[in-house]
């Protein structure tokens, strides 16, 4: 049993190093192509477009944009994936035990999908607006960047230092109003996965009490 242990250890840690490699390095060739095919849509698109967009919005969607693509896969599709593998697993096991109390353990599960019903709107129109004050700000460090020498020789450092405090600081609310929201949803989570843990500890402690478990 012991070299069981070690053996099963060993087995765990090189297929999850390896696996998590290759998920990163799926996610970062993903964030390259994206930004490849970004980079050569802006230079295809017309003169107009490029004048009413700023230089730094078309940045940030290059720079910063294009790695929630990397974000979705390692965080998202390939969790999905092995979480709904390894639900079927438990599922069977769980009703080969206790039907009952497998059904009392699935019952959580409308509560979280209403939760992410009610809570996903507010969570993508703060990320939204968070996106957009982003960009904003890297617009406008990239704008005052290429204009620098005209800044020091009119002596605009102070003015442009309360702009950028002010972008910076609608960033910061923005932000914080998002992880607001995100917290919010985390705890109603965690107080349902309490209540429905709860529940099953009782049903099968009466069901124990009553020999049937």
């Amino acid at each position: 049993i012991c070299v069981a242990i070690v053996g099963l250890a060993v087995c765990h840690r090189v297929t999850l190093t390896a696996s998590q490699f290759l998920l990163i390095r799926a996610g970062g060739k993903l964030v390259q192509e994206l930004r490849c095919r970004a980079c050569d849509h802006l230079h295809r698109l017309s003169l107009r477009y490029h004048d009413r967009t700023k230089v730094g919005d078309s940045l940030y969607r290059i720079a910063y944009d294009t790695q929630a693509a990397q974000s979705l896969l390692n965080g998202a599709i390939a969790p999905a994936f092995s979480g709904s593998l390894l639900l079927v697993g438990v599922v069977v096991v769980m009703f080969s035990i206790d039907a009952w109390l497998t059904v009392a353990a699935l019952a959580v599960a409308p509560v979280f999908w209403l939760l992410i019903h009610l809570f996903g709107k507010t969570i993508e129109q703060r990320s939204s607006q968070y996106h957009r004050q982003e960009s904003a700000l890297v617009s406008f460090v990239t704008e005052s960047m290429s204009s620098i020498r005209a800044i020091q020789a009119y002596s605009q450092e102070p003015m442009m230092a309360s702009r950028f405090d002010e972008a910076a600081e609608k960033s910061l609310a923005t932000n914080q109003k998002l992880v607001l929201a995100q917290l919010a949803f985390s705890a109603c989570i965690g107080l349902a996965m309490a209540a429905g843990t709860a529940a099953v500890v009782w049903l099968g402690t009466q069901r124990v009490l009553a020999g049937t478990l």
